[in-house]
């Protein structure tokens, strides 16, 4: 997770060095280091705890920038319709449309690990969640044209669906979830999403990290992190 947060970041300051991101970032249950099993209704909860925590730190009146990669893309979409009140601009990478047409496009012999989730596929409806957000809430979809996991088809439809004053398309030829080579193949777009979104403060700091056991569900505690980075370190 935090890989991908640098990869679409990093690319992004490195191309404005008046432009500093502090990125805050969660794992999902089941991955290294948290136990349990992902679930949408997990995702969804995390994503909100995390955004909660947050604000929390942030003024009145502040939004954040959300991001998120392959299912990680349905989550932040789903998260920005939820609460668009907090999101100035929203990025996605390598999105699928649906979780039923993600399913369906997925290649044998793993089809089956995604069956499971289908009774919950109108919740991991990207096209939906991006098509219902308000048209002054900036839109940038990094698409993988090489992708042999999301169709490039599926990702185009989440960028078609949004109704944005302002919006990018930004296919890159690179595989699955490569924020790294999409980031800088497109940094001087991306620049300009953030820009049409919020301006990041300009003041140089230390990288450092802290982390949080953010939320319990019975014995369970979900970890996060809190990045921040600045193109000088880098």
């Amino acid at each position: 997770a935090a890989q991908q947060a640098r990869g679409i970041f990093l690319p992004i300051a490195s191309s404005d060095p008046s432009l500093a991101f502090e990125v805050s970032l969660s794992v999902y249950r089941g991955y290294p280091p948290n136990s349990g099993w992902t679930s949408q209704r997990a995702l969804d909860l995390d994503a909100s705890d995390l955004l909660d925590a947050v604000m929390q730190n942030l003024s009145r009146g502040s939004r954040v920038l959300l991001a998120g990669t392959s299912m990680g893309a349905a989550v932040a979409a789903q998260l920005a319709a939820e609460r668009p009140e907090s999101v100035a601009g929203l990025v996605v990478s390598s999105p699928w449309s649906t979780l039923w047409a993600e399913t369906l496009a997925f290649e044998v012999p793993f089809t089956w690990l995604l069956w499971p989730w289908l009774w919950e596929s109108n919740r991991f409806d990207s096209v939906a969640a991006v098509a219902s957000l308000p048209q002054d809430l900036p839109v940038a979809v990094l698409s993988s044209s090489g992708d042999r996991v999301i169709p490039p088809a599926e990702q185009r439809d989440v960028f078609v669906a949004s109704t944005a004053a302002q919006k990018w398309w930004l296919p890159v030829d690179a595989g699955h979830a490569d924020n790294w080579k999409m980031a800088r193949a497109e940094a001087s777009h991306l620049r300009d999403w953030v820009l049409a979104s919020v301006r990041a403060p300009s003041t140089p700091e230390v990288w450092s990290r802290h982390h949080d056991e953010m939320h319990q569900d019975g014995d369970e505690k979900v970890h996060c992190w809190t990045y921040h980075t600045w193109p000088r370190l880098w």
